[in-house]
C-alpha cells in the first residue's frame, strides 16, 4: 500500500512537472527570424508637394525602396504596420523611424520583390518675414537626416520576422524649380517634373470625364491607357493660362493618369 501510494504521488509530481515545462516552453518569447527574408539592395527618391501659395513644387520627403529576397518556400507579406528603425553609425543604437508604408507588400516564395517606405522631411527654408520658401539641395537634405545612419531594421511583430535593410545612397539630380518651357510628361524629366505632370493629370481628368470626352476605346477611357513608347507632352502655356480639356488634351490626360496610378504618383 505504501509503495503504491508513493508511486502515485511520484507520477502526479512528474505529470505536473511535465505540464509546467510544456507551459514554459510554449510561453517563452519567439525568437526573431532574420535569415528567411534578406535585404538585398535599396534606393531612394525624393517626394514633392505643391506650394499653392507660390504655385511651385517643393520637397516633401523621401521614398525608400528596399529589395527583399524570400529564401523560404512560402510567400511573405511585409505588413503595412511594419516597425522601422534606423541604426546610428557611431553608437550602434536603434532609433524608431517615422516611416509609412501605403499598403502591404508581397514577396513571393523563392523570389525577390520590393517594398516602399515614405519619410516626410522638408527641404526648404522659410523666411519668416516674407513667408517665402527657398528650396535646398535634396542630396544635402538626405544627408542631414540620414548621414549618421548605418542601416535600417524592420520588425514584423506578427511573424517575428526581422528585416536587415541596407541604407540607400541618394543619387538624385540637384533640385531645380519646375520648368515647363518645353512641355512636361510624367515618364521623363526630374522627379518634381514627374509629380508636376501627375498633378496636372489629376486636375484635368475629372473635367474630361464630366464633359464626356473619352477615347474611342471605352475600356481605355475607363481603366487608363497603356502607353507605347514615351508619353506625349502637354504644350507649355503662358503664365496664368489654363489648358482646355479638348479631345487631344484628354487623350494625353488619360495616358498620364494610367501611368501615374501604376507608379503610385497620383493623389
Amino acid at each position: 500500500m505504501i509503495f503504491g501510494a508513493s508511486f502515485g504521488v511520484a507520477a502526479v509530481v512528474a505529470i505536473v512537472a511535465a505540464l509546467g515545462l510544456f507551459r514554459w516552453y510554449s510561453s517563452r518569447p519567439k525568437p526573431w527570424d532574420a535569415s528567411t527574408i534578406k535585404g538585398v539592395s535599396s534606393t531612394v527618391t525624393q517626394t514633392v508637394t505643391l506650394n499653392e501659395k507660390e504655385n511651385k513644387f517643393i520637397g516633401a520627403g523621401f521614398e525608400m525602396t528596399f529589395i527583399l529576397e524570400n529564401t523560404s518556400g512560402r510567400d511573405y507579406t511585409v505588413p503595412q504596420n511594419l516597425r522601422l528603425f534606423e541604426r546610428a553609425n557611431k553608437s550602434g543604437a536603434l532609433q524608431e523611424l517615422n516611416a509609412k508604408l501605403d499598403h502591404p507588400f508581397v514577396v513571393p516564395a523563392k523570389e525577390k520583390a520590393d517594398f516602399r517606405a515614405g519619410v516626410e522631411y522638408r527641404c526648404s527654408t522659410l523666411d519668416m518675414d516674407t513667408g517665402k520658401e527657398t528650396e535646398r539641395d535634396h542630396a544635402i537634405c538626405f544627408n542631414e537626416e540620414f548621414g549618421d545612419v548605418a542601416e535600417f531594421v524592420g520588425f514584423d511583430d506578427e511573424t517575428h520576422t526581422r528585416l536587415n535593410l541596407p541604407k540607400p545612397t541618394y543619387t538624385g539630380a540637384p533640385f531645380k524649380p519646375l520648368d515647363a518651357a518645353n512641355g512636361i510628361a510624367p515618364d521623363h524629366g526630374e522627379p518634381w517634373e514627374k509629380y508636376g505632370a501627375c498633378a496636372q493629370a489629376s486636375k484635368l481628368l475629372p473635367v474630361c470625364k464630366q464633359k464626356g470626352i473619352a477615347l474611342d476605346d471605352a475600356k481605355a477611357a475607363a481603366d487608363g491607357w497603356t502607353p507605347v513608347g514615351p508619353l506625349p507632352t502637354l504644350p507649355a502655356l503662358p503664365k496664368g493660362a489654363e489648358l482646355q480639356p479638348d479631345e487631344q488634351v484628354c487623350r494625353i490626360v488619360y495616358q498620364w493618369d494610367y501611368y501615374c496610378r501604376k507608379r503610385g504618383m497620383s493623389k
